[in-house]
């Protein structure tokens, strides 16, 4: 995992050729108030080993461009020189060094003057040795390419070279990308198909012409809009029935036209008092009139410049459409300034494109097919039918159903995706043996005498490393996904190493998900008795993380951010505003913080969770060093598990089905994976996600719906059929019939936040029924 960013000014950008709008109203207003400094920070959590900047600066003169790197003479100096005009390309490179036997610090720059940073694994499409880093490798690939200004396929027809677009669209495995090819004079950017790695983009405007890309938004506590009228901050108000609200204010720049010295708030045991920034005003607002909300990002006017109905969208980053982007600079006639054209393009890739569009041939079964669940699978795939479906034992001895090949084939893809993303030479050896010798010392409090260091690292690799360093770990519900997810892991990681199982609570022991992880580990020993199995118990009290929420804000951004008017403050229509239409935003924040402190492994190892042994347990302390978490994401969205899809299935039959799913994928990228890899990255760690590798979904595309999923059975049978499946022929028949439980429920934090914004889970359901947006189209699909 790698933070990786870029930001371009001088360069005049026209992006009216993409296939989206890349321009809004609102934006046109916005000014950038984080630092480089900034910027770095973020990026340094999701990249702890290594943080490094590069600046190209390229220079038009007579109608050429010469690039090279700031050598001391500074550019406002070239600037003043008659005709000529200069622009910057900050590259910002923060590396978690997974692979590779070598230290590795982007961004990268070769003897060509190609530069890159790069986000990303290469688990497929390309031959890698061992002890090869994927990063290097690109690079080197990258280099050989063909330069054409023309060439927009995966070969040059002109030299036969391959291109940016044709090694781009190779990769299998999640990646984001900034690379400049230095002979094109062209800034490459974009993203995997399926938007595993997160990439933010602010578009230049009229007002802005700045040009960003960052994997994560820089943690700002102050965006204010114009000049002097509009601000803002981001805030939490907790409030219980017997207090008055408690505000922090998490800013530290000037707000508007009023300094950090001066009152923004003060609380009284009835009251909130807020100060007009512009006007030094005050207006009072009676408790029991606001409404129950948590954290949100809140803004005020504070003059009479107001959006419709106090309402508006305000957002400096955009989630980067899944794609290949090209950006090349040239010279203007007869100014000389330097100008580029964004373009988007197509994956050359025709089986990625196929994965995109996801098409499946067969979805409506004929009567005959719901019968006897007899079929053929589609592109070479024809022989196979559930006639030779093998019968399975359980664990008492007696037959279970007949288990079709089909689940056996997907059992056997999902296990070569989980080798692929946990085998270790995909875990950096050298930061392993350091977290091992780190870890000894810690537990020992003693060192290896009379041994240089290259026999210590021997001695604590042969003997203790494989005990104590732990390299995969997994985010663990004890539901079916995550329990598959822990029993593959088991048949792909040496079984010297013990295996971390994360799991959150928001209720201690009573969460739905504490409970289900406890059996689910119970399970596990019974398939895998000779694993170390570890349960890290991640309890958390959301009225104790208002600081830490402030910090996952600035993790799922962007968000829907809205502008309120502060004449509405005490008004029904604010309330039903902050109710339903930031139902959204609550959501996402509940999945963020659970998803940051699960990824985080800071928990507690009961050593009841350590053997069959339940008497006389204690709690201990433990953060597990984990750096790759497997996560489940995708399952869902491909095997029908949300409760929408049987809703569709209602309503529209199997077209109905298979519509609703496919729109579920095509949007993943910025419903959901986008916010997850911030998240989970921001602690330092990596997310992998085995059921969105490329061969897994190929063939469950390849299957019929009906074997994929049939909700004309219950829940818990016909939802995710083909999971529950594979589940039984891991000897998971507990899990096996589980039912989808979602992170926010099944680990209490929609309860416990339902319970501040709005004082019950009963009052949260009535403000939710029947929201919509307000003054804007949906940001989502």
């Amino acid at each position: 995992m790698c933070g990786i960013a870029l930001i371009v000014s001088g360069i005049r950008i026209d992006t009216s050729c993409l296939p989206f709008d890349s321009t809004s109203s609102t934006r046109k207003t916005e000014k950038l108030l984080f630092s480089l400094d900034d910027l770095k920070s973020a990026l340094r959590r999701r990249g702890p080993d290594s943080v490094c900047a590069k600046k190209l600066l390229l220079q038009s003169e007579e109608n050429l461009i010469s690039s090279f790197t700031d050598n001391g003479v500074s550019s406002s100096e070239r600037d003043n020189a008659d005709g000529i005009h200069t622009a910057k390309l900050h590259f910002f490179g923060a590396t978690l060094q997974l692979r590779g036997i070598n230290p590795l610090i982007q961004p990268l720059v070769d003897a060509s003057g190609n530069v890159l940073v790069y986000n990303g694994e290469i688990f497929g499409g390309f031959d890698l040795e061992s002890d090869c880093n994927d990063t290097e490798f690109l690079m080197r690939t990258l280099g050989e390419c063909c330069s054409c200004a023309s060439c927009s396929a995966g070969h040059c027809v002109e030299c036969g070279k391959s291109s940016v677009l044709g090694v781009l669209s190779a990769i299998k495995g999640p990646w984001a990308i900034i690379y400049w090819q230095d002979s094109s004079r062209t800034l490459w950017f974009g993203r995997d198909g399926f938007g595993r790695r997160s990439l933010l983009v602010h578009w230049p405007t009229e007002d802005d012409p700045t040009f960003l890309l960052s994997s994560v938004s820089p943690v700002s506590p102050v965006q204010f809009a114009p000049g002097k009228n509009m601000c803002s901050l981001y805030g939490a108000a907790w409030m219980t029935r017997a207090s008055s609200f408690n505000i922090v204010d998490t800013g530290s720049k000037q707000i508007g036209n009023a300094s950090k010295d001066k009152t923004m708030f003060s609380q009284d045991e009835d009251k909130i008092i807020w100060k007009n920034c512009h006007s030094a005003s005050c207006q009072e607002v009676p408790r029991d009139s606001h409404p129950f909300y948590s954290f949100f990002v809140f803004t005020v006017l504070c003059s009479e410049d107001e959006t419709p109905n106090g309402i508006g969208c305000f957002s400096y980053w955009e989630e980067l459409p899944c794609g290949i982007y090209s950006l090349h600079v040239d010279v203007s006639k007869p100014s000389g300034y330097l100008v580029a054209e964004v373009k988007m393009h197509g994956y050359a890739n025709s089986m990625l494109t196929e994965l995109i569009k996801w098409d499946r041939i067969s979805v409506e079964p004929s009567s005959e097919d719901l019968k006897t669940c007899c079929h053929k699978f589609s592109r070479g795939q024809r022989a196979i039918h559930l006639a030779s479906s093998e019968s399975v034992p359980n664990e008492t001895g007696s037959v279970q159903s007949a288990i079709p090949v089909s689940a056996q084939s997907l059992l056997e893809a999902l296990k070569e995706s989980v080798l692929r993303r946990t085998s270790l030479y995909t875990v950096y050896q050298h930061g392993a043996v350091s977290m091992t010798k780190h870890c000894v010392r810690d537990l020992s409090a003693k060192f290896i005498e009379g041994v240089d260091s290259k026999e210590e690292e021997m001695a604590v690799t042969s003997g203790i490393r494989q005990e104590e360093f732990v390299p995969v770990a997994i985010l663990f519900s004890g539901g079916l996904d995550s329990m598959i997810l822990a029993a593959l892991l088991d048949k792909c990681l040496d079984p010297n190493y013990e295996i971390d199982l994360l799991n959150v609570s928001f209720d201690g022991h009573l969460a739905p998900d504490r409970q289900s992880a406890k059996a689910g580990l119970n399970e596990l020993r019974r398939v895998a008795p000779s694993r170390k199995w570890r349960l890290v118990e991640i309890d958390a009290d959301l009225s104790d993380l208002v600081f830490e929420t402030s910090h996952v804000v600035s993790l799922i951004n962007p968000a829907n951010t809205y502008m309120v008017d502060l004449s509405n403050l005490m008004s029904n229509q604010l309330q039903l505003h902050l109710l339903r239409g930031d139902m959204h935003i609550i959501k996402d924040l509940n999945i963020g913080i659970a998803l940051w402190l699960a990824s985080g492994g800071n928990g507690w190892v009961s050593d009841a969770n350590m053997s069959d042994n339940d008497n006389n347990h204690v709690r201990i302390k433990y953060e597990s060093n984990a750096k790759i978490l497997l996560v489940g994401s995708g399952a869902d969205e491909q095997c029908a598990g949300y409760g929408r899809h049987r809703t569709s299935y209602r309503r529209g039959s199997w077209l109905g089905l298979h519509e609703e799913m496919r729109l579920d994928m095509q949007r993943i990228w910025r419903r959901n994976l986008g916010r997850d890899d911030r998240c989970i990255a921001d602690n330092g760690k990596e997310a992998r996600f085995p059921f969105l590798d490329e061969d897994v979904i190929r063939l469950l595309l390849d299957m019929p719906l009906w074997e994929v999923a049939n909700l004309d059975q219950p829940i818990g049978i016909g939802d995710k059929k083909i999971l529950r499946e594979v589940a039984k022929l891991l000897g998971l028949y507990e899990a096996a019939v589980l039912p989808k439980r979602a992170i926010q429920f099944g680990s209490r934090i929609a309860r416990e936040s339902n319970r501040k914004n709005f004082g019950s889970n009963r009052a949260a359901n009535q403000a939710s029924a029947g929201s919509v947006r307000i003054n804007r189209k949906s940001s989502f699909c």
